[in-house]
C-alpha cells in the first residue's frame, strides 16, 4: 500500500527525534560518568598526597622527638653534675669559714692547744674531702669555665706546696689532694694556722673560688631547667603526649 508523502515525512521526523533523544541521554550518562570518575580520581589523589605528607611529617617529628629525648637526657645528666658541684662547693665554703672563724667559738682562738689540734685536724679532713669532690666535678664537666676555676684553685696549692707538705697534704696533677692524717696531727699548730687561718690564707682563697663555683653551678642549673622546659613543651605539643597518644596525626583530614 502506498503511504502518502505527508504521513511518511511525519514518521521519519519522529524516528529522527527519538534517535536524537537516545543519543542525548547516552551522551549525558557518559559525561556524568566522566565527571564522577574525574572527581573520584581527584579525591583519591588528594587523599594520597595528604597521606604522603602526613607520613613525611610523622618521620620528621619522629626524628625531632628522638633528638628532644636525647637533649632532655643530656640536660638531666648535666643538671645532676652541677647539683653535686653546687653541694660540694657549699661544703667547702662551710669548712673554710669554720677554719677562718674568729671569736670565742673559733677553732684557733681556743687556749687549749690540744683541743685546737683536734678540732683543726677534723675540720681540715672535711675540707680536703669536700674539696676533692668539688674538684672532681669541675674536672668531669669539660667546660672551659669550670676548667679555669679548677686551674685557679689548683694554683693556690702549688703556691703553698711546701707548707702543705709539712701538714701531710700533697696534690696530684689533676688537683686532687692526698692527706697523711698522722703527719697532720704531728704538725705544729702555727704551721696549720698559717695555711688555714688568717688574712689571705689558702683557706680564704679557696673559699672565694668555691663561692664562684657555687654561683656558676646555680646559673647552669637554672639554664638547664629553662632549656628542658622549652624542649618538653615542644615535645608534648608535637610528639607523644603524657598518656602516650601520638599527636603527629592530630591535624590530618581526609
Amino acid at each position: 500500500m502506498k503511504i502518502p508523502n505527508r504521513i511518511y515525512t511525519t514518521i521519519i521526523n519522529a524516528r529522527m527525534i527519538r534517535v536524537a533523544k537516545q543519543k542525548a541521554v547516552s551522551c549525558k550518562r557518559n559525561l556524568t560518568k566522566s565527571v564522577s570518575s574525574k572527581n573520584r580520581n581527584s579525591s583519591v589523589s588528594r587523599i594520597g598526597k595528604q597521606l604522603e605528607s602526613n607520613r613525611l611529617l610523622t618521620n620528621i617529628l619522629g626524628q625531632e622527638n628522638t633528638t628532644n629525648k636525647e637533649k632532655l637526657a643530656e640536660n638531666r645528666a648535666q643538671k645532676l653534675l652541677y647539683s653535686r658541684m653546687r653541694s660540694a662547693a657549699s661544703w667547702v665554703i662551710a669548712n673554710a669559714e669554720k677554719l677562718l672563724e674568729t671569736g670565742e667559738t673559733a677553732i684557733f682562738d681556743n687556749s687549749d692547744k690540744e683541743q685546737v689540734k683536734e678540732a683543726s685536724v677534723a675540720e681540715i679532713k672535711n675540707f680536703v674531702n669536700n674539696y676533692n669532690i668539688m674538684m672532681g666535678r669541675l674536672n668531669s664537666s669539660g667546660e672551659t669555665v669550670d676548667t679555669a676555676y679548677a686551674k685557679k684553685i689548683q694554683g693556690y696549692f702549688t703556691e703553698n706546696s711546701k707548707m702543705l707538705e709539712k701538714l701531710g697534704i700533697t696534690a696530684s696533677d689533676n688537683g686532687i689532694l692526698q692527706l697523711d692524717e698522722k703527719k697532720l696531727k704531728d704538725a705544729d699548730i702555727s704551721d696549720i694556722e698559717n695555711v688555714f687561718h688568717g688574712e689571705n690564707c689558702l683557706a680564704g682563697k679557696v673559699r672565694k673560688q668555691a663561692e664562684l663555683v657555687k654561683e656558676r653551678a646555680e646559673k647552669k642549673i637554672a639554664d638547664l631547667e629553662k632549656s628542658s622546659y622549652a624542649i618538653s613543651l615542644n615535645y608534648t605539643r608535637y610528639g607523644k603526649s603524657e598518656n602516650g597518644y601520638d599527636r603527629s596525626n592530630y591535624n590530618f583530614r581526609a
